[in-house]
Order: structure tokens, then C-alpha cells, then sequence
């Protein structure tokens, strides 16, 4: 096995949810919905039979993962936004989320919305170091299999449609992940 320094990209993986039928809108306040990540031409790795499981293998004990979410989405009213959250399983059955509250990075609520009908490209990051900080796990220590979904949580009474809003216009989204050395 090669030798790495600090803060050295080990592997990168990238997934593309592809392209198709709209996810549909998803109206608020419904719990949290899995987003479909195996539409026409997906790419990337995932678990056996899940097409919405990304599926990364870990190289190394001593490193971090970075997961880069790139989305395009609609929303409508836009009175009270959405939020997106990452879980994980390193067993590939039980599954930890991002944060100790379960809401991603921008709460319930925060990943778009305020303003009206709003068309966006939502970027979220995450990174594995800030998450076993905050939920006692080891991702940083694993090496094998990391399963990882994308979830999203319309707040109050907008209506969310995530990567494809109409099949007139179609959109994909993707994710990168980064093994770094740490």
C-alpha cells in the first residue's frame, strides 16, 4: 500500500443520479423521503438491489471522507425551505446520521426556500470527521464497505421536487466522495 501525508486525496468516487421521471413533489411536514438516486444512466457504485444506496469501499484507517451533494431542485410556495441529511452504515444494515439533531447541515428547514418559487442547485458537504465527533462513530477508523443515502424533509407546506421537476426538462444530480488522509 502507498504511503500518504496529510490532508492527501487517497480516492475519489463519483455518482450520478441520472436522469428520468420526476421524483414527484413531496408536500411538507411528511418525515424524511429517500432521495431516488437510480434514474436512466445512473453511475457510480451501489448496495445490491438499492439503486438509492451509494456504496463506497474505504481504503484506510486513518482517513476522513468528504461527501459533496450537487442537486438541482424546485420548490413552491418557498415559504419554509427543506432540509438534506446524509446517513451512513458501515455495517450495511444500521444506519447513522450526519448530525446528533438528524438534520443535515441546514436543520429541517434551511437547504432552499424563503423567497417565493424558487429553482436551485442545492451543494451540501459533509464531512466524516465533524460527524464521529458528533455521534461517537468511527468512520474515520473503518475500512470496506460505507453505505450512504441522501434524504430530504419538506418543512410546513411547500411542495419539494428534487432533481427533476418536469420530464420536459430533464436534470441530474451528483455526489463525490473524497477519502483524505488525515
Amino acid at each position: 500500500m502507498a504511503v500518504f501525508g496529510d490532508n492527501n486525496i487517497i480516492k475519489v468516487q463519483t455518482y450520478c443520479s441520472g436522469y428520468g421521471t420526476a421524483q414527484g413533489g413531496i408536500t411538507g411536514a411528511s418525515g424524511y423521503h429517500t432521495f431516488n438516486y437510480g434514474q436512466t444512466g445512473y453511475t457510480g457504485d451501489r448496495a445490491s438491489g438499492l439503486t438509492s444506496v451509494l456504496k463506497f469501499t474505504k481504503l484506510s484507517s486513518t482517513s476522513d471522507l468528504k461527501v459533496v451533494l450537487n442537486m438541482p431542485s424546485y420548490i413552491t410556495p418557498g415559504g419554509s425551505g427543506v432540509g438534506i441529511r446524509l446517513i451512513y452504515s458501515l455495517d450495511e444494515s444500521n444506519y447513522f446520521t450526519d448530525t446528533n439533531e438528524g438534520n443535515g447541515p441546514a436543520d429541517y428547514w434551511g437547504a432552499t426556500g424563503y423567497g417565493g418559487n424558487t429553482s436551485d442547485i442545492i451543494r451540501m458537504e459533509y464531512n466524516s470527521q465533524f460527524t464521529d465527533a458528533q455521534q461517537s462513530t468511527d468512520i474515520h477508523g473503518h475500512t470496506g464497505t460505507v453505505l450512504l443515502q441522501h434524504q430530504f424533509y419538506v418543512a410546513s407546506s411547500d411542495t419539494f421536487y428534487p432533481n427533476t421537476y418536469s420530464t420536459s426538462y430533464y436534470k441530474y444530480s451528483t455526489t463525490q466522495i473524497f477519502e483524505i488522509q488525515r
